[in-house]
């Protein structure tokens, strides 16, 4: 029954006696002839094609001359300003790198931000007895942070330098040409975190005697250290926090009495740090060539604490004992395993304590 139903349907759907096809044609003909003869028809149909038309192409240019502006990047000429002012007046530290030549293998140089003059950002560099004349020219990238309501914001910026300018013994202004945006990033170095002192299984620190070069390569020739870390026994120097291109360490006066010489800023020290990695309960030793950055000294206990900076590492070739391979670091100045012993320790943190972060 239901295939006569849709016999029924299909057959007189197109049966021409049922569907009168001449009668149908001459209606749509009588009503198109009706619908042209309208002016004010053919008069709307035009205005409405035409704001059509211009909708789309006021879009199309709209969309063409919006510019994709990456997340993160601040390209407001009058932010950029505040930015580096707030900088300026907050004496933060730029990290500067080179980004071009054989320079590009030269340690960051630590400045700080004098002034802006027009669009330049003015750089001061202490510590540096060479300006080299192609310095001019060379692209320059440098990082550095703000303090806002109590937390960090990190920046990065890329620039040519402009000009340089000896300024008085070891100190140099280095005059970057105006650049069009500001990163909001930071590199992996300045991610640093203060270690529980169970993570630190052992150190050493040497200062006053630095093992000779041709003995560099075995740790068993190498001179007493100055300082020592023995957990749960000796104590003479404490690591207060670690990055991936360098940390500070703090020593109390007695255990620098009788010593001679004092810390100067641009001298090269060696450190031995052998940290816990608590997911393998394994320990994880470096021996690392590091130079001295920047010193605050205790006005009342006359604690000295060292800011220093990783030039280079090593570690126990496998197999031998005390036979040292060292290494260079990345190309962004880091040691790659403390990057990820670091980045590794700051997420547990903050799982455990998120109020402990402020990055």
């Amino acid at each position: 029954m239901i295939k006569e139903l849709f016999a029924l349907v299909f057959d007189q759907s197109l049966n021409p006696q049922v569907l009168d096809i001449p009668a149908v044609s001459q209606s749509f003909a009588t009503r198109s002839k009706a619908f042209t003869d309208s002016p004010e028809v053919l008069i709307g149909l035009c205005v409405i094609f035409f704001l059509l038309g211009l909708v789309m192409f006021l879009l199309y240019t709209r969309r063409k001359n919006i510019k994709y502006i990456p997340h993160g990047w601040v390209t407001d000429a009058k932010i950029i300003r505040s930015v580096l002012d707030l900088a300026i007046d907050q004496r933060s530290t730029f990290e500067m790198r080179f980004l071009e030549g054989h320079n590009r293998n030269r340690p960051l140089l630590r400045c700080a931000g004098i002034e802006l003059k027009g669009n330049d950002l003015v750089l001061e560099a202490n510590g540096v007895v060479n300006v080299a004349a192609e310095w001019v020219g060379n692209k320059v990238e440098a990082f550095f942070k703000v303090t806002v309501e109590h937390k960090f914001i990190y920046y990065a910026v890329s620039a040519r330098i402009k000009d340089t300018q000896p300024y008085g013994s070891e100190r140099v202004h280095i005059r970057l040409d105006s650049f069009e945006k500001l990163e909001n990033r930071q590199k992996r170095s300045f991610l640093r975190i203060s270690p529980p002192s169970e993570l630190i299984m052992g150190g050493g620190f040497w200062y006053r005697t630095l093992p000779e070069e041709d003995v560099r390569n075995d740790a068993s020739l190498w001179p007493r250290p100055d300082l020592v870390i023995l957990p749960e026994r000796l104590e003479q120097f404490s690591v207060q926090d670690i990055s991936a291109g360098g940390t500070r360490v703090k020593i109390p006066s007695k255990a620098m009495q009788g010593w001679e010489r004092k810390f100067a800023v641009g001298e090269h020290i060696f450190l031995l740090l052998s940290l816990l990695e608590p997911d393998d309960t394994k320990r994880l030793s470096f021996w690392l060539q590091c130079r001295v950055q920047n010193i605050t000294v205790e006005y009342v206990t006359q604690d000295v604490t060292v800011g220093l900076q990783f030039l280079a590492w090593a570690t126990v070739r496998e197999g031998t004992g005390t036979t040292l391979e060292w290494l260079k670091l990345t190309s962004n100045f880091e040691v790659g395993q403390i990057a990820n012993w670091v980045i590794k320790r700051h997420l547990e943190i903050f799982r455990e304590r998120p109020e402990m972060l402020d990055i």
